[in-house]
C-alpha cells in the first residue's frame, strides 16, 4: 500500500469520525491532510464524492431537524458560487492553491477554537452572502465549510440542529458540485476509484461518530479536531510556499 493510500484511508477515516460526531469538518479535514500527498486539483473532486457520501449518511439519522425554509436561500446562492470557484481551481499553480487552502483552513480552525462570535440580525440576508462564498470555496478549495460553519456558530443554533441544517445544506450543495465538475471535465476514472476506496474508510468513520454523538464532550472533540487541522493547515502552507520558491 502506497504512502499516498494509508494517509487517504486514514484522513477519510478522521473526516468521517468528525462529520458524524459534529455534522461538519470532513472536507477540512480530509483536504488538509491530502494536499500534503496530492495536487489540489486531485484532491478537490475525490473530496466532493467523500462529502457526498457522509452527509448521506448523517441526514439519515438527522432528517426531521432541518429546518429547511432557513436554509433554502443558503443553498440557492452556495450553487450560483460553484462556477468561479471551478474557475480558480483550474486557473492557479497547484503550490499556490495549496498554501491559499492551507492558509483558510489555518485561520478557520483558529477561528472557531476562539469562540468568535458577533451578532447578524438579517439573518436571510447574510446567508446568502455566506452560501455564494460557500459554493465558491467548494469548488475552488474542496472547503464549503468555513463559511456556514462560522455563521450557524455565530447564530448560535443548537447543537442537533446545528448539525442537521449545516448537514442538508452541505448535501444540496455537494450533489451540485458534482455535477458542476462533471460538467467541466474534471471528474475521471482515477478520482471514482480512490472515491470508492476512501469512502469505505469515511464510512467507519461516519458510523462511529454518529454512535459517539450524545457519549462524547463535543466541545474537547472540536478542539482536538481543530488542533489537528491548525498543524495540518500550516504545513499545508510551507510545503505550498516551498514549492514556489
Amino acid at each position: 500500500m502506497s504512502a499516498t493510500i494509508a494517509a487517504g484511508l486514514a484522513a477519510a477515516f478522521f473526516a468521517g469520525l468528525t462529520q458524524g460526531l459534529t455534522g461538519f469538518g470532513s472536507a477540512i479535514v480530509f483536504v488538509s491532510i491530502m494536499v500534503l500527498f496530492m495536487a489540489p486539483r486531485d484532491v478537490v473532486p475525490i473530496m466532493l464524492f467523500l462529502a457526498l457520501a457522509i452527509n448521506l449518511l448523517v441526514i439519515a439519522e438527522a432528517w426531521r431537524l432541518v429546518q429547511l425554509r432557513r436554509i433554502w436561500p443558503m443553498m440557492l446562492a452556495g450553487a450560483c458560487g460553484l462556477w468561479p470557484g471551478r474557475e480558480l481551481l483550474t486557473s492557479l499553480p497547484a503550490p499556490l492553491l495549496k498554501a491559499v487552502i492551507g492558509s483558510l483552513i489555518t485561520v478557520f480552525a483558529l477561528l472557531l477554537m476562539s469562540g468568535w462570535r458577533r451578532a447578524i440580525r438579517n439573518e436571510r440576508a447574510a446567508s446568502v452572502l455566506v452560501g455564494f462564498l460557500s459554493g465558491f470555496f467548494n469548488a475552488g478549495a474542496g472547503m464549503s465549510g468555513p463559511p456556514v460553519i462560522l455563521f450557524f456558530s455565530n447564530q448560535d443554533m443548537p447543537k442537533l440542529t446545528f448539525r442537521a441544517n449545516i448537514v442538508a445544506y452541505f448535501l444540496v450543495l455537494n450533489a451540485c458540485s458534482v455535477a458542476v465538475f462533471w460538467s467541466g471535465g474534471l471528474i475521471t476514472a482515477w478520482t471514482l476509484r480512490h472515491a470508492a476506496l476512501f469512502t469505505v474508510a469515511l464510512a467507519a468513520g461516519g458510523a462511529a461518530g454518529i454512535a459517539l454523538t450524545k457519549r462524547v464532550n463535543e466541545r474537547a472533540f472540536k478542539n482536538i479536531a481543530l488542533g489537528i487541522v491548525t498543524v495540518a493547515g500550516l504545513l499545508a502552507v510551507v510545503s505550498g510556499i516551498r514549492a514556489l520558491l
